[in-house]
């Protein structure tokens, strides 16, 4: 009887550790996964920032019918929230260093797309570096805000707040591995002379 038992111990002691070597690669798998999905390789989190951007609560509200494009235009103060996953791209980054007065008019862009319009600094604001810079009605009642650099770009969807605009800005670059998303209100503030600079 007591050889027995004594012959069992070890076997549940190789038992025991095959458990806690299961349960460890089980932990680190799990990190893991999540250290590849939320922050990175790139693909990954270009996946979740698509992900992320048709959740309700990231998605505007519409306006209740199509709106004029003479409703909307005028001057905004952007402010945006902080962008995630966190790339170490500060807001100074020359992709997101969008002018953060803006004025949107309704003059048509020059691109040749219908129904868009051009979308410039405030006046006295410094201009990007953004090629070119537009925005339009969506089919969703929502606007769209696109700044671009010809292969990268910082688009911004957004429905009405009151009299001011909220939404949310992602990043899309011309290679895979640095999509960022974010908030960003829009507070209609009064355009200054064109004449004064």
């Amino acid at each position: 009887m007591n050889n027995s038992r004594k012959n069992s111990e070890p076997l549940k002691r190789i038992r025991s550790a095959w458990v806690l070597y299961a349960l460890l690669l089980v932990n680190v798998l799990v990190i893991l996964l999540i250290i590849y999905f939320v922050i990175g390789p790139g693909d990954a989190g270009d996946d979740l920032v698509e992900k992320l951007s048709r959740l309700p609560e990231w998605r505007p509200t519409p306006w209740p019918s199509m709106p004029l494009p003479a409703e909307i235009a005028g001057c905004y103060s952007l402010s945006f929230e902080k962008w995630f996953p966190d790339r170490g791209l500060r807001q100074e980054t020359s992709l997101l260093a969008v002018p953060l007065r803006i004025e949107l008019t309704t003059e048509p862009e020059q691109e040749g797309r219908e129904r868009w319009f051009i979308m410039r600094p405030a006046p006295g604001v410094e201009p990007s570096i953004h090629y070119y810079a537009s925005w339009h009605i969506t089919s969703e009642r929502t606007i769209l805000l696109i700044w671009s650099t010809g292969g990268s770009s910082l688009s911004v969807e957004m429905g009405p707040s009151g009299r001011d605009l909220w939404g949310f800005a992602r990043t899309r670059f011309d290679y895979r591995g640095n999509a960022q998303i974010t908030r960003v209100s829009a507070k209609r503030i009064g355009c200054r002379d064109k004449q004064e600079k």
